[in-house]
């Protein structure tokens, strides 16, 4: 049908039995088209369409805004709304404010928004490891450890668990430094090294320890076990406030004269020594021998033990032993001299 006003259409009465027709109202009055009067295909136009109302609300199928920028998101704000949550700045994730709360841009927490362990192979560590621990590589493709019973407070770590045992472990070759601890500062540079042995290293061209400060070398300990620094000084805490229940000595020079002195070699090196055998010393001086459990090559402890003699003591013996013999010479001389004079004294009256 052509263009016509709603005015002109025939006005609607009861339709006959099989006539279709389309009802419009207009102020009170009902016209009708019928379906012979509509043309097939002929399209609405949009000048023909005009709201008049504001944006159609979500409870008619629309969202009820009426403009939005690049980026925005639609969520429902209330059981029959829409609103509008607005893009920001890269890096944010959308996040859940959780069921019945508006949803939101943000950061994601790692204790509040994930859950489940991060994979080896994505950059996590793929376990949940206790307070206090240490990670480590565990010799499996893309796996760690953790070694528990550590402690940090500050800058100071401590091994808190008694039944623990730390190991720093390497396999680098004989001869080659393999750990360093090292501080430096405006005034002071200070380095401590260890260094591996060879199995048969006995000598002091290879040294287990070093200490190095900015005036140079200042301690070493060798390979055979020899333990040398700058000044030659080795010295004990003797202060008297530490000390109680002090007496004299007793005599030592009498049982220092029962210590065998030995020459021998160790078992493995040629190297002649000049010392005791811890046996016969302990005949003599039992105080002085201790004995500790060997270390056997994993670094586990055995039941075999060895004796070792508590060599320093034996300086303030040799001091009591050499003031009783000088107490000795001095009442030899005290003698001699008498003697003298008597023999004076007769020469005198020949």
């Amino acid at each position: 049908m052509s263009n016509s006003k709603i005015s002109a259409l025939t006005s609607a009465t009861t339709p006959l039995a099989g006539t279709e027709v389309l009802p419009i109202v207009q102020s009170n009055t009902t016209k009708q088209v019928s379906v012979a009067d509509l043309t097939a295909g002929r399209a609405v136009s949009a000048a023909s369409l005009a709201l008049t109302t504001t944006p159609l609300p979500a409870t008619s199928g629309g969202t009820g805004q009426s403009s939005y920028a690049v980026g925005d998101l639609l969520y429902a704000n209330t059981t029959t709304t829409l609103a509008k949550l607005a893009d920001v700045a890269t890096g944010n994730a959308l996040i859940s404010g959780g069921v019945g709360v508006a949803p939101s841009y943000g950061k994601i927490g790692l204790t509040t928004h994930v859950s489940g362990v991060l994979p080896f192979a994505n950059g996590g560590i793929g376990t949940q490891t206790a307070a206090n621990a240490i990670l480590y590589t565990n010799g499996t493709p893309n796996a760690v450890s953790a070694s528990t019973g550590f402690t940090f407070t500050g800058s100071v770590f401590t091994l808190s668990d008694a039944s623990a045992q730390a190991y720093f472990t390497t396999t680098r070759n004989a001869g080659s430094e393999i750990l360093r601890v090292e501080t430096t500062g405006a005034s002071y540079t200070g380095v401590m090294q260890y260094q591996r042995m060879g199995s048969s290293t006995g000598s002091t061209s290879n040294y287990y320890l070093a200490g190095q400060d900015s005036g140079g070398d200042r301690l070493y300990i060798y390979g055979n076990g020899d333990i040398k620094n700058k000044n030659g000084v080795y010295g004990t805490i003797s202060d008297a406030k530490l000390k109680e229940n002090v007496t004299d000595a007793t005599p030592k020079l009498d049982d220092l004269m029962k210590l065998k002195v030995r020459n021998f070699n160790f078992i493995g090196s040629s190297e002649k020594q000049l010392g005791f055998i811890a046996q016969e010393f302990e005949t003599v001086f039992p105080s002085m021998v201790d004995e500790s459990n060997d270390i056997d090559e994993n670094g586990e402890v055995t039941d075999v033990k060895t004796k070792g003699i508590k060599s320093s003591v034996l300086i303030p013996m040799l001091v009591k032993a050499m003031q009783e013999q000088q107490k000795s010479i001095q009442e030899q001389q005290k003698s001699i001299e008498s003697l003298k004079d008597q023999i004076n004294l007769l020469t005198s009256k020949g």
